[in-house]
């Protein structure tokens, strides 16, 4: 029974910690995709398509 109760605690804290680890993530990729945005939006663009002169 105490190794149950082990095996169960082991999994709900590991599944808080991924859960955790996601968060991070996502934010982290939010934050990158705000920035993408943020310079496409001010790039000037030279109409070929490529952002070159």
């Amino acid at each position: 029974m105490n190794q149950l109760a082990e095996l169960v605690t082991t999994s709900t804290t590991e599944t808080i910690r991924l859960f955790a680890d996601l968060a991070r993530q996502q934010a982290e990729d939010k934050a990158e995709i705000r920035e993408i945005w943020r310079y496409l939006r001010y790039e000037p663009r030279h109409g070929n398509g490529r952002g070159e002169e």
